[in-house]
């Protein structure tokens, strides 16, 4: 008799199990899958803002040797920059171009600096930045931490603040081309041209570290 009884609890129990599992089976599935689709998302926009800051330092390198201050330190910060680079696009003939440079003494790096400034009234054809997928996935960051959330929504907004300051250099550089400018504005407009590209190498280099903290926090 107890035999019997203890085979039909044990009939009821795995009945109660495969009833409770087939309840709980969908919700396991999806946080698996909810879990896969943040790992890809974040590695999605990891790899988004790697390309980015990969071509930043190439237009800051620009920037600066025109406009800024070209000298052994920026240099040296540019090359761990593009050393750190592992994306489909290698550096190696810039890296070897920079190695070169550093191996130049401080009077060969000032006579070089010299040469490379850009002319009164000259300018950049620098482009605008857009990182669509980081745009199309801001409600999507549950891969990151609360911390890298933050960060990316700054980065997101210093992108914008780039791109503002790209057009106003280009404004600034076709007013100089204005008929009937005067030479006093044709001056004004001139400086604040430069002063716009400077502007633009500060906010360059500052998503690349803003990246590389990122990084950090994976």
């Amino acid at each position: 008799m107890a035999e019997a009884s203890n085979s039909i609890w044990h009939a009821v129990l795995l009945v109660f199990l495969g009833w409770l599992l087939g309840l709980l089976g969908p919700i396991v599935v999806d946080a698996i899958r909810k879990k896969h689709r943040n790992v890809e998302i974040r590695n999605a926009i990891l790899a988004e803002l790697h390309e980015a800051r990969n071509r930043l330092a190439a237009t800051l390198f620009l920037i600066e040797t025109r406009f800024g201050a070209f000298n052994r330190q920026l240099l040296q910060w540019l090359l761990t920059v593009l050393e750190s680079y592992r994306g489909p696009n290698p550096n190696a003939d810039a890296i070897g171009a920079l190695r070169q440079l550093l191996g130049a003494n401080d009077a060969q790096l000032a006579a070089l600096a010299q040469q490379a400034q850009a002319p009164a009234g000259g300018a950049l054809g620098v482009k605008k930045y857009s990182t669509r997928y980081l745009d199309s996935r801001l409600a999507d960051l549950g891969g990151f931490s609360e911390k890298a959330q933050a960060l990316l929504v700054d980065i997101r907004a210093r992108f914008d603040l780039y791109n503002e300051e790209v057009d106003q250099a280009r404004y600034f550089f076709q007013l100089t081309f204005q008929p009937g400018i005067t030479p006093e504005n044709h001056a004004l407009a001139g400086q604040s041209v430069i002063g716009g590209y400077r502007n633009l190498g500060s906010q360059a280099r500052q998503i690349i570290e803003r990246i590389d903290e990122l990084n950090t926090l994976q």
